[in-house]
């Protein structure tokens, strides 16, 4: 008994390696939410975007003044956001930081002010991990702003609609 042990554990790994972002079934088309640094942040007005020169853009606002904005331009396999949307083979990873190809992200609370990933000491990511319908679903990571007024993004999961 103790050999089927280690057997099942290898047979089950490739389970556990599968695509991480999985959007509950329960976020509605239009949601996006987060944690900004530890706290919950929803918007229920998430839209996207795609053109070929700025790439696939995923907007979203909050009733109480949040805005965020994730550009994504080139994935990790080196693709277009256009091209890889287009040939809708998921998960699509994006590095977001404003040193990579890859896209970048600006946080604008409430008080004034915006945080982009480009002060960031460390890259996040952003995961588009399938389309229903027009809908684009995913996850996101990511620090904006450095010091004091660092806004860590973490936890996002979306379901937005393209903006009209």
């Amino acid at each position: 008994m103790h050999r089927l042990l280690p057997i099942l554990s290898l047979a089950a790994a490739p389970l556990v390696a599968c695509n991480p972002c999985i959007v509950p079934a329960s976020v509605d088309s239009g949601s996006v939410i987060a944690k900004a640094n530890g706290a919950r942040w929803q918007s229920d007005a998430g839209t996207w975007w795609l053109d070929d020169v700025s790439g696939l853009s995923i907007d979203a606002e909050t009733t109480n003044g949040w805005s965020l904005s994730i550009v994504a331009q080139t994935t990790e396999d080196g693709l277009s956001a256009s091209e890889a949307i287009d040939a809708e083979e998921f998960p699509i990873e994006f590095t977001i930081s404003e040193g990579s190809a890859g896209g970048w992200a600006i946080v604008e609370p409430p008080e004034g002010g915006s945080e982009t990933t480009a002060d960031a000491a460390e890259a996040g990511w952003l995961t588009i991990a399938d389309r229903e319908s027009d809908d684009l679903l995913g996850c996101f990571e990511f620090e904006a702003g450095i010091g004091e007024t660092a806004i860590e993004m973490s936890s996002g999961t979306f379901r937005v609609f393209p903006q009209t």
